[in-house]
């Protein structure tokens, strides 16, 4: 979430660009003067827990139609256990007792008793607030954390609801802030004094109760489900349920139409979604199965904010393209188009004078579209020999698309290739690709493209380098090997230069999470990748039991790939090889150099058909199991020193894992 902040705007600036709604303070329900005694009733010392209920008590009246509930003793089981300190409620949807429920929260308020605990630092001058290239994130390690802490219940009320955005407020002893949250960042305010200064906190409590649900920033696309809708369904209402195992009622979305986007049907999932995105900015990308009121069938229902920039088409213009080019494996276009309206607005405050540094950020637009298609997740494959094929299958479409129709993907990852129940693979998320016929005529999105765990290590390391198309295929190589260790049997063989073979496998699997911040603050990563690469072959490392030919094709894929990252042959050794061509010597002779081989393995990386054709000359013959069903490994403790090396790849494991209900097809 670095540098994604914004701020400190002005409190009356905030409330009059944000909640204009402005309504006179006469007909408060209590005066300034009765608000400054409720709130002289508010702790400023010891635990923080004891500002809650005098807090509640001080504002209860301000927000009509709503309640406060103290949920920070009674976390969301459903959402990672994460519990607010004080949720906001409509009063007519109030959870059971005070239970955390982001589901259906409205706004949240979090509280430190610190004032060194806030996540922001206003400048001195706020007249000049990018001089001296100052932060407005605090870097202490306390804020930072807490900036975390909201950051995640931004993203938990995000990711459970269909918001466009959302509003919070930030505690620190007798210090307040109001946050606006949306896709591309979050608006904060200057702190202020709201015991000094009730009116601010009362006005916002105030205007919020008064605004419609969109002003709420809630999706006015998003409507409770009608019972003859419900009863349409038949026995696909069991099917939507059973893909969620959280479900409580079922929604109705539009889906604008593929030419037409001011016309759009109608489809019902069931709701609350699972939410997928751990971060509260960004695409938040979330698939689940959608029954289709006028066809009558199911289908893949995919939601977005994708980047409105020169060079990012819309997906439903893509698929337009790989149609007209006749590009196999990839999954029907149902229809799709931008959302209304709904786009973030974080990016067009920049220029504000008050503004501190921020990353770049563009305009985000929701987007949502459906696939008629229903398969289930790469890692629910009924034999590894499914699971290669199917790798094979999305990379043929990758290859068409890519040399004939000049598409390229960029964002070859395990959530991005579906299996038929026919067994075949899908090429799926198609919204991060690049059309290579257009001509760029502005700034692309600032950020690296691609799922983190899968990006080539050259991508990670040089965020600036140009992402082409062996990128996508050392991605493809990183789903190969990902999926199979984490999700097939094996054993780690010891090797003399790594000790343990526990460590190898933690090695490995480390390298998909390797994340750092170089000295500007851009993250960078691919430093562990390249030691997978250039380390001992897989066929050293790891054993997959009686299925040879799975290690025989990651240890020669990984030979390939390593020509990236390994030391280029000496002057003397080209010089050889130029010799020996220049000698009309045979490729007998020229491929025993070193030279040779390291340009013939850089050429094939870019070669048509090199990938596809490799992986499906290791699926010949009988030497794979039929019945070897996707099985998660556990691969190391998760007590210990070592509990937080595993962490991440549970968090990857574990979102794989919820999108298997969101994309299953009923059996």
């Amino acid at each position: 979430m670095s540098g994604h902040f914004l701020g400190p705007i002005p409190p009356k600036e905030f409330l009059k660009s944000f909640l204009s709604k402005e309504l006179d303070m006469e007909d408060w329900p209590i005066d300034k003067k009765g608000l400054s005694k409720r709130l002289s009733r508010i702790p400023l010392t010891g635990n923080e827990v004891e500002m809650y209920q005098p807090f509640i008590e001080a504002f209860k009246d301000f927000i009509p139609g709503m309640q406060f509930r103290d949920t920070h003793a009674n976390p969301d089981g459903r959402r990672d256990n994460l519990a607010t300190d004080i949720a906001v409620y409509d009063s007519d949807d109030l959870p059971e007792g005070t239970i955390t429920d982001f589901s259906k929260m409205s706004i949240f308020l979090e509280f430190k008793s610190r004032p060194e605990g806030d996540p922001f630092r206003d400048p001195k001058n706020y007249k000049k607030p990018k001089a001296d290239n100052f932060r407005f994130e605090s870097a202490d390690d306390k804020p930072t954390e807490n900036r975390g802490q909201i950051g995640s219940y931004a993203a938990a009320i995000a990711g459970s609801q269909f918001r466009l955005h959302l509003f919070s407020v930030s505690i620190c002893r007798e210090n307040a802030r109001l946050i606006r949250w949306d896709r591309a960042g979050a608006v904060v305010t200057q702190s202020f004094n709201y015991k000094k200064e009730p009116e601010l906190l009362a006005d916002f409590f105030w205007r919020y109760s008064h605004l419609d649900l969109r002003q709420k920033g809630y999706d006015p696309t998003c409507s409770v489900a009608l019972e003859e809708d419900i009863t349409k369904m038949g026995d696909y209402e069991r099917d939507l349920q059973e893909a969620n195992s959280i479900h409580r009622e079922f929604r109705k979305l539009l889906v604008p139409d593929r030419k037409e986007p001011d016309k759009g049907s109608q489809f019902i999932i069931s709701y609350p979604p699972y939410y997928e995105s751990y971060s509260p900015f960004a695409r938040a990308t979330r698939g689940m199965l959608a029954y289709d009121l006028e066809a009558d069938a199911l289908v893949y229902l995919k939601d977005y904010w994708r980047a409105d920039a020169d060079g990012m088409e819309k997906e439903g213009d893509i698929y337009t393209i790989l149609e007209d080019y006749n590009v196999p494996n990839i999954a029907p276009f149902g229809q799709g188009n931008d959302v209304e309206d709904h786009r973030t607005l974080t990016h067009l405050l920049r220029s504000f004078e008050w503004a501190c540094w921020t990353v770049s950020m563009v305009q985000l637009r929701q987007y949502r579209m459906t696939l008629k298609v229903v398969g289930h997740p790469l890692t629910d494959f009924s034999s590894s020999r499914e699971f290669v094929s199917a790798v094979a299958d999305a990379m043929e479409a990758h290859d068409v698309a890519y040399f004939d129709a000049r598409i390229l993907h960029r964002d070859i990852s395990v959530g991005n290739i579906l299996i038929t129940e026919e067994g075949k693979g899908l090429l799926i998320d198609w919204d991060l690709c690049i059309n290579l016929k257009r001509k760029e005529t502005g700034n692309r999105r600032p950020s690296r493209t691609g799922t983190w765990q899968f990006i080539s290590a050259a991508l990670l390391k040089n965020p600036s380098s140009i992402h082409d198309i062996e990128d996508d295929r050392e991605s493809a190589f990183y789903v190969l090997m990902w999926t199979a260790l984490r999700y097939s049997k094996h054993v780690t063989l010891p090797t003399s230069s790594t000790g343990p073979a526990e460590g190898d496998v933690v090695a490995f699997l480390r390298g998909f999470d390797e994340y750092y911040l170089d000295a500007s603050g851009s993250p960078k990563g691919g430093t562990a990748k390249v030691a997978i690469l250039v380390g001992p072959a897989l066929t050293e490392v790891v054993q997959f039991s009686k299925r040879p030919r799975l290690a025989e094709l990651l240890s020669e894929l990984q030979r390939y790939f390593m020509v990236r990252y390994e030391r280029k042959p000496s002057p003397k050794d080209f010089q050889v090889l130029r010799d020996m061509q220049a000698s009309d010597l045979g490729i007998s002779f020229q491929s025993s150099t070193t030279a040779f081989q390291y340009e013939h393995r850089l050429k094939m990386l870019k070669e048509p058909n090199w990938l596809v054709d490799i992986i499906r000359s290791y699926l010949t013959g009988d030497n794979w199991p039929e019945d070897d069903v996707a099985e998660p490994q556990e691969f190391l403790s998760k007590t210990g020193s070592k509990r937080k090396m595993v962490q991440d790849q549970d968090n990857l494991h574990g979102r794989v894992a919820k999108r298997r209900g969101a994309v299953s097809a009923p059996q």
